[in-house]
């Protein structure tokens, strides 16, 4: 989606994904995401109606989700009172900020290039294949799983460490959202360790009837 005030000035794009959102906007020729309030370059695509007021993000992550179909999102920009310029699918946005640094480092695409992107989000995963021409972008062929994600390298992660505390305690977790909460917010913060490095340890205090849990992870378990 690329929105702009209205009047003068720079547009940005938001990815709003079924579990994380971000914006980003071109300057310093490439593609920079705006953090948000707390300094993070993602935000959860969470929204929660509670009797202190409407939560967002991190705050309302446990609570409600609310994932906007096409139109509700562009009532949604128009609302906040931004200028909906277009709604474009990742493929294409995609296609078109790997362009835009191509022609930035004076590449050439004379003749044509094909280029095989995939998106692997929260909740799905989408595989889109386009040529590129000059400034000539077109689909190829699209395929896609609606039902994989990060969240379900999530879910394997816990199931594992749920294995794992009640080999080595002998007590069940499984049926303690508390407890359960704090280990996929583990899990969750591994994973994107563990995009960078080979292993890393999830370490959590207190995790069930005062049971410290420490546990390795590697990569290649997950």
């Amino acid at each position: 989606m690329t929105l702009a005030a209205k009047g003068e000035g720079s547009a940005i794009g938001i990815d709003l994904g079924t579990t994380y959102s971000c914006v980003g906007i071109w300057q310093h020729h490439r593609v920079e995401i705006i953090a948000n309030d707390q300094g993070n370059r993602t935000t959860p695509s969470s929204v929660a109606f509670t009797n202190i007021g409407c939560l967002i993000g991190d705050a309302a992550k446990n609570q409600v989700t609310i994932n906007p179909m096409f139109l509700a999102t562009k009532d949604a920009g128009v609302i906040a009172g931004m200028n909906m310029m277009r709604i474009l699918n990742e493929p294409t946005t995609t296609a078109i900020a790997y362009r835009l640094e191509s022609l930035d480092k004076k590449a050439s695409t004379i003749g044509g290039k094909n280029v095989l992107i995939f998106d692997l989000g929260g909740g799905t995963f989408d595989v889109s294949l386009l040529k590129i021409e000059d400034e000539i972008f077109e689909v190829k062929a699209t395929a896609g799983d609606t039902h994989l994600g990060g969240e379900d390298f999530d879910n394997r992660t816990v199931n594992h460490f749920v294995q794992v505390f009640e080999k080595k305690h002998r007590k069940d977790i499984s049926n303690d959202p508390k407890a359960l909460g704090r280990l996929r917010t583990s899990c969750e913060r591994a994973k994107r360790t563990l995009s960078s490095t080979a292993k890393t340890t999830i370490e959590i205090d207190s995790l069930f009837e005062g049971i410290d849990f420490q546990s390795k992870i590697t990569k290649s378990k997950i």
